[in-house]
This record gives structure tokens, C-alpha cells and sequence, in this order.
């Protein structure tokens, strides 16, 4: 194994209710299969689909849970729960950001940013949108030179630039540092850099002194980590892409599917600079990576190599394949 390597932990959402226990996993990108991690303790398989923040906080770690109720939850070093936070304003949570002893919830639903006091676990307002109208989908943030900048599908109309086409801006006074992403996320500060995904088109976007400067990197990514001298992204199939369109047009046979970036998860690990990357295929695990991070110690006892519900997950796809197989021998059969 290539020791060069940290073990990585990922968050994983929308892997079906049969998978949410499993929302979590750790890989070994020097070598070994990915692992799943057992969070029954902290989501709830029968309402929750998955995890879609994660975070470092002093002693432990914060993850947001996605549920038509959503709550985060801190949780001590071996993952057992030391508080679970709820709130009416918690709306479809995007990622989780730390600083000065708060933890900032993206709220991606209802265009606000909320904020989580570690020490009493207070939830307050940090900003809201001022109209409910347009929809911005603001999902990631960082504090960049000490102002709030936040990665949305779309920006406030009265910012400069071009409006609400999806780009990172701050909250302060609308101006838009990137623009024209599509659906961005995982805004991530590295090296006197802003980076940030732009996901729909497979975009990572760069900004250093007035420069911005991009390479593409085939799927639908999010999730950024930096280990050493090498990045790692998440890479997510696309949420049936080959149903998002009605017709045999967009049929897909399952055998097309395997091995393609456009339906195959995986985490991509490449040079800092984006460059020689290779896979870990990450499809069993779940539709949708998240957040990708350095592995901060998961207990040996929550790791599960296989299980039903990962065996589960690719049957799933194959019956979507099979359907969409029907569908086109019934469309192509002459009317009676």
C-alpha cells in the first residue's frame, strides 16, 4: 500500500432508506476496499437519506443529517452522539462550516445561513435572503479575508455580474468572487487559493490574485480534500440521468453503465494541480458523495466490508436498467 496516503472519510446521501444506515465510509485510497461506517446510533433508516455536511469540531465531529427533518449532530471521537440539534429553520442542509466556536448550517432550502453556538448549541440566524424569490440554493461556505463567501446554483440578482446564473459571492454585499458555475459546491480554501466545484459541468475553479483558472474532471463532482501534495474529489453518478429524460432516447443498458463517470461513483485522487487522476470506485456505497475529509480515527467496530444493504444498492440499479429495457420493447411494439 502507498503509505503517502491518509485514509479518507466521506459522507454519502440519497442512497435509499434500505442504505441510510450506512452514510458514511472511509477509504484507503493507498490500497484496500472502501468500508462503510455503521450510523444507526445517528440516523434514523426509516426517514433520513443520508448525510450531506461533515465536519472537524473540537473533539469530535458534526454531521447534518438529511430528512424532511433535518438536525445536526455533534458527535465525540469514537461517533457515540453528544447532542442532536434540531431547528424549524433547518431546510434541505448543505455542508457545515466552522469558526470562533460556531458552526455555520448551510440551508440550502429557504435561503438562509444558520449558526450553531459548541458552547450552549444555541441556533441563531446568520443571514437570510431578504425575498423568498429567486431560489439560490446556497450550499457551502467559507470566511474568505474575513468576509462570509458562499457557493450557490444561483446568485442575488442585485449582485454585480451577471444574475442568478450560480457562482461564490459574498453575503455582505452581493459581489460575486467566481462566476458562471454551474450547480456549484464545496468551497474550500487552500494554499492562498478559493477553490470551488462547479458541478454540473465537471468544472474546478481556482481563484488566486484576480486569477481564476479551471480544469475539468468528467462527473458530477463534490466533495474536495487536499492531502499532502495530492487533492481528492468526490465523484457522483448522476441521479438517473438516464431517466431524466421520458423515451427510449435516454435508454441505458446496465452493461453501458459500469465503468462510465457519468453513472459510476467514485473518488478521484490527482495531483494538487488536478492532474494523473485515477479512481476508486465507490458505486456500492451509495449515489452521492458529499464531503470528503481526512479520516479522523473511526472505531474498527462501526467498519462493515459488505452487507445486504450494499448488495441492495447495485440490484436497485439493475431493476431501474431493466425497466427502462421494458419500456423501450413496449414503446417499439406496434399499437393493437
Amino acid at each position: 500500500r502507498d503509505r503517502s496516503f491518509m485514509r479518507l472519510l466521506m459522507s454519502l446521501c440519497n442512497v435509499g432508506h434500505f442504505n441510510s444506515q450506512f452514510s458514511l465510509a472511509v477509504v484507503d485510497p493507498g490500497g484496500g476496499e472502501p468500508q462503510l461506517v455503521d450510523c444507526s446510533a445517528f440516523v434514523d433508516h426509516a426517514r433520513d437519506v443520508g448525510i450531506t455536511g461533515l465536519r472537524r469540531i473540537p473533539g469530535g465531529l458534526a454531521v447534518a443529517v438529511q430528512s424532511p427533518h433535518p438536525k445536526i449532530v455533534l458527535l465525540d471521537e469514537q461517533l457515540k452522539v453528544v447532542k442532536s440539534i434540531a431547528d424549524d429553520r433547518f431546510s434541505d442542509l448543505h455542508s457545515l462550516h466552522l469558526c470562533d466556536g460556531y458552526l455555520f448550517v448551510l440551508c440550502s432550502g429557504n435561503n438562509k445561513v444558520m449558526k450553531v453556538s459548541l458552547a450552549d448549541h444555541a441556533v441563531s440566524l446568520f443571514w437570510e435572503y431578504h425575498l423568498d424569490e429567486p431560489f439560490l440554493h446556497i450550499n457551502s461556505m467559507i470566511f474568505h479575508e474575513g468576509r462570509p463567501l458562499v457557493s450557490s446554483h444561483k446568485t442575488a440578482p442585485e449582485g454585480p455580474g451577471k444574475g442568478e446564473s450560480g457562482g461564490a459571492w459574498y453575503l455582505d454585499d452581493y459581489s460575486v468572487l467566481i462566476p458562471d458555475l454551474k450547480q456549484p459546491h464545496t468551497l474550500v480554501e487552500h494554499d492562498g487559493a478559493v477553490y470551488v466545484l462547479s458541478s454540473h459541468d465537471s468544472r474546478v475553479l481556482k481563484a488566486k490574485g484576480g486569477q481564476i483558472t479551471e480544469v475539468v474532471v468528467p462527473s458530477y463532482l463534490r466533495g474536495l480534500a487536499f492531502t499532502g501534495k495530492q487533492a481528492v474529489l468526490g465523484s457522483s453518478s448522476r441521479r438517473f440521468i438516464s431517466r431524466k429524460h421520458q423515451g427510449v432516447r435516454r435508454f441505458t443498458d446496465f452493461s453501458d453503465v459500469v465503468g462510465s463517470s457519468q453513472y459510476m461513483s467514485s473518488l478521484v485522487i490527482a495531483d494538487s494541480d488536478f492532474q494523473n487522476p485515477r479512481r476508486i470506485d465507490t458505486t456500492h456505497l451509495g449515489f452521492e458523495i458529499y464531503d470528503v475529509m481526512k479520516d479522523p480515527g473511526v472505531p474498527q467496530s462501526l467498519l462493515a466490508d459488505d452487507s445486504a444493504a450494499v448488495r441492495m444498492q447495485t440490484m436497485q440499479r439493475q431493476i431501474v436498467a431493466l425497466r427502462e429495457r421494458l419500456q423501450a420493447v413496449k414503446q417499439a411494439a406496434p399499437a393493437r
